[in-house]
């Protein structure tokens, strides 16, 4: 393994490494239970029930880390499933997969609020197709956090 600073390459074996993710994937769902458990306090204060009844989800391009489920099962204490985006026909072989639920879950949210004209391009502005991609994925962006 390259080390940093000028010094020299050190060894590092698979279940070393392991430890060392593990511990971080371990804190790092940690912060995310911490999190859910101040909005379920939240949520109780105003009389709102909330529990993980159906469990945790997981998705993206980080769901497909090895020992990901396990390790997320054990922090929240509940199922978990790891996701592919839903609904898509064509391609399927190809965008059906974790790491593109971001991206699929932006166009299908696109596409069904079209009368939001989110990336039609229909503001007049002169430019390349990338800066009109560029231009709508800002409008999401913006509209996403407008309702959020």
């Amino acid at each position: 393994m390259a080390s940093i600073g000028g010094r020299a390459p050190r060894s590092l074996t698979k279940s070393d490494l392991s430890l060392i993710t593990s511990a971080r994937y371990t804190e790092l769902l940690g912060v995310v239970k911490d999190e859910l458990d101040k909005l379920k306090a939240e949520l109780e204060a105003k009389h709102i029930k909330f529990e993980l009844i159906a469990g945790v989800v997981i998705t993206g391009g980080g769901a497909q880390i090895e020992d990901l489920k396990e390790c997320a099962s054990n922090v929240f204490h509940c199922q978990v499933h790891i996701a592919s985006p839903l609904n898509i026909t064509g391609l399927t072989d190809y965008v059906n997969r974790p790491q593109y639920s971001t991206v699929v879950g932006l166009l299908q949210y696109n596409y069904s609020n079209s009368d939001d004209d989110l990336i039609s391009g229909s503001d007049d502005s002169e430019g390349t197709f990338f800066e009109s991609i560029w231009q709508g994925v800002k409008k999401i962006v913006n509209k996403v956090r407008s309702e959020f």
